[in-house]
């Protein structure tokens, strides 16, 4: 989905996204912290964007903590974020429900951009 680096776990994480990218990143996404804010402020531009999983991204603006789980708060943030644009899903290509056998076949045989959707009525 147009992630240019993926950066192994452990170590100075900051220190390893500013020595290849100086002048910071546009987006980052968290996939593996623990249960505490992390410092990636420092990773990315200024306006960059954070997501964690974790509740690591931090407050504010550009900051996103999505979490699993049915909660309807989470839901309700989620669908307010899908509203106004914060978040965006790209749709590569979406399939009839009789060509789902079809949708599968692709997403295990090729790289797709973006997300393969069955279209639903």
């Amino acid at each position: 989905m147009g992630a240019s680096d993926v950066l192994p776990r452990g170590g100075d994480l900051v220190a390893a996204v500013r020595g290849k990218h100086p002048g910071g990143v546009d987006a980052f996404v968290d996939a593996v912290t623990t249960y505490e804010i992390t410092p990636f402020a420092g990773v990315v531009k200024d306006g960059g964007r954070i997501a964690s999983p974790t509740y690591a991204a931090g407050h504010g603006p550009g900051r996103t903590d999505v979490v699993h789980g049915s909660c309807r708060e989470t839901l309700g943030r989620v669908a307010r974020h899908l509203a106004d644009g914060t978040i965006t899903i790209p749709f590569g290509r979406t399939y009839a429900p009789a060509d789902a056998a079809t949708a599968l076949q692709a997403l295990a045989t090729r790289h797709t951009r973006g997300t393969i959707a069955l279209s639903i009525a």
